[in-house]
């Protein structure tokens, strides 16, 4: 189903489809170029949809484009992943329920239908512009990223897709993690996944078989160019494109001859190939290597085995999920706000130039 088949069909049907996913006084507005779709790109997944009601916060409803993610594994996989989410109480990523619907004019009988906290925020590419001129909002920025891979990482998830263009920057000041479908949890018995992420942020080698330690590369990326941005604004000296952000595949490929990693190596006061132990050598030197090796070379110490506790069988008599929940249940109230990670900390002490 293409973005263009959608739209009629949600259109006849919106009163009946909305009242069977529980949003009784919602509706779809029309208008853009794909509807109401957000952020609708070549290569999506899925055609989101914002629902609206005049009193109640806004929900995303997303409709799979793309067969293989309509899969019957799949979709078990997003259900126990939503189940987790909940359970943990995590402030790092919208809140999601999956359903089902069988439109009358679909080519597929039965639909699944992700329904999803509709997250209002600044993409981070954008934020990362906007406030490319003052290091302390950018430190801040980068306490929150810390902030959100701490807290996901230390309740067993991790993510196979982390960008620039999958992070918000929420009102309240918290960063939002995007993409459900390259979201894993530790439980889980996963032998392949459907996407690898983009590949200006990943690294080279990584294929669908990769399922563990998929966070480390594009958190390293994401965190040295937002420390070296602090250092040099001209690093960003024309509004970026959100998919081609920065780094390219060249340059992950080979970034010892890359300019960019020399910009960065510049912007923190040092020289490529030089002997000096660095994080950032310790990111390229992880980007030439294999990709198996990369977390011993980040410094990652290796966990104990987790006996996986999630089973076809299990999979296959899950309950659905519980009604949906109103976003205040999770975006609201007091949040904790953790200190930064090792690799900000030692910023700091390199900023104020204290010798290693």
């Amino acid at each position: 189903m293409q973005p263009s088949d959608w739209l009629p069909i949600v259109e006849n049907e919106e009163g009946a489809f909305l009242r069977s996913l529980g949003l009784e006084g919602y509706s779809i507005p029309v208008g853009g170029a794909f509807g109401n779709s957000l952020e609708y790109r070549y290569g999506a997944a899925w055609i989101v949809f914002q629902a609206v009601h005049p009193s109640k916060p806004s929900k995303a409803i997303r409709l799979p484009i793309d067969d293989r993610f309509a899969q019957e594994k799949h979709l078990q996989r997003l259900n126990f992943v939503a189940k987790k989410l909940d359970e943990c109480g995590a402030d790092w990523f919208p809140s999601f329920t999956m359903h089902s619907y069988e439109f009358a004019a679909s080519a597929h009988p039965i639909t699944p239908v992700m329904v999803m906290d509709w997250v209002d925020g600044e993409p981070y590419w954008l934020a990362l512009w906007n406030r490319r001129s003052s290091p302390d909002e950018l430190a801040h920025l980068q306490m929150q990223f810390s902030r959100l891979v701490t807290e996901m990482v230390s309740a067993g998830f991790d993510h196979g897709d982390i960008s620039v263009s999958n992070l918000r920057v929420m009102p309240y000041g918290g960063l939002m993690l995007l993409d459900p479908d390259a979201l894993s949890h530790k439980e889980m018995n996963i032998k392949r996944n459907l996407e690898v992420g983009h590949p200006t942020w990943n690294h080279t080698q990584r294929k669908p078989e990769h399922t563990e330690h998929l966070y480390l590369i594009p958190c390293e990326l994401l965190t040295w160019f937002t420390v070296a941005l602090q250092l040099n604004e001209n690093l960003l000296q024309e509004k970026p494109d959100s998919e081609e952000f920065f780094f390219t595949e060249e340059d992950l490929a080979d970034p010892f001859n890359s300019p960019r990693f020399a910009q960065l190596c510049n912007a923190l006061g040092l020289q490529v190939g030089s002997p000096v132990a660095h994080p950032l050598f310790n990111l390229m030197n992880a980007l030439c290597a294999d990709f198996e090796d990369v977390p011993e070379l980040l410094g990652v110490h290796a966990e104990e085995p987790v006996q996986p506790t999630v089973t076809i069988d299990y999979l296959l008599n899950l309950k659905p999920p519980t009604p949906l929940q109103s976003p205040t249940t999770r975006l609201g109230g007091s949040r904790r706000v953790l200190k930064p990670v090792s690799l900000a900390r030692e910023f700091n002490r390199f900023r104020s130039g204290v010798k290693r």
